[in-house]
């Protein structure tokens, strides 16, 4: 009996747990709240949802296996050339939430897929943080200073039920919120004081439309100083300002 080197037999063995750590985050039945990889995943979000907004910032479609990340550079990856859609992402934009005491950064996944195969794997999650918008490299460390890896410490994934929430796109369905620790941490590695984020994402099990990240607008934040003013309170203001200016007038 041959006997294997000790090397080898050690890599092995390491090959084996990190294959045996290797997490599937079930989703397509509804997840809530539930911590892969220091991230929380849920097809809930953890505050409401506000108009819903959905302002998508990068599209990716291909068969079976599909990857990209935001920029307004076509054929990087797969992902798809409708600027408004694929284009840079500043820290600043991105909406925090408090889940039991921490703050996340929430990202929000909208997946279109035929409702016969409805399914798809969330394979690969990468957030950096960098000083230059819309890049063009295949490399992804090239991106800059990484924040998160889904795949950090071993294989993990996440399904997805296409029909299980929105039934159609530009709705969020699985909400993905990334520790602001993490991004404090990258912060270090840049220079601006509000940086570009850069989200790669794989998946797999893809067979019709494409996939769409995206964020809440600051309205649909809970910000009521954010976005635009609705019709109503536009003309309670100008009402407001009406009756000062004759008030004025009259003194």
């Amino acid at each position: 009996m041959k006997t294997l080197p000790v090397a080898l037999l050690g890599a092995g063995i390491m090959l084996v747990a990190k294959q045996a750590d290797a997490v599937t985050l079930d989703c397509t039945a509804g997840c809530t709240e539930q911590t892969l990889a220091d991230a929380v995943f849920s097809t809930t979000a953890v505050q409401p949802a506000g108009t819903g907004a959905f302002e998508s910032f990068v599209q990716i479609q291909n068969n079976d296996i599909e990857s990209g990340y935001n920029t307004t550079v076509n054929n990087v990856f797969d992902n798809k050339s409708d600027d408004p859609s694929n284009h840079e992402l500043l820290l600043s934009v991105v909406p925090t939430a408090d889940i039991n005491g921490t703050i996340y950064r929430e990202f929000l996944l909208d997946v279109n897929e035929a409702i016969s195969t409805p399914t798809i794997s969330l394979d690969k999650l990468q957030l950096y943080l960098s000083d230059t918008p819309n890049q063009s490299t295949t490399t992804l460390s090239d991106l800059g200073a990484l924040v998160y890896d889904l795949d950090a410490s071993s294989d993990n994934s996440v399904l997805i039920n296409a029909g299980f929430i929105s039934g159609g796109s530009g709705a969020s369905d699985l909400y993905v919120y990334i520790p602001e620790t993490l991004f404090t941490a990258a912060r270090a590695s840049v220079t601006s004081t509000d940086p570009y984020v850069y989200l790669f994402s794989q998946f797999g099990l893809a067979d019709a439309g494409f996939e769409e990240w995206g964020v809440r607008t600051p309205r649909d934040n809970g910000n009521p100083g954010g976005g635009v003013p609705e019709p109503a309170t536009v003309g309670l203001t100008l009402l407001g300002i009406g009756a000062l200016a004759a008030r004025k007038k009259t003194a």
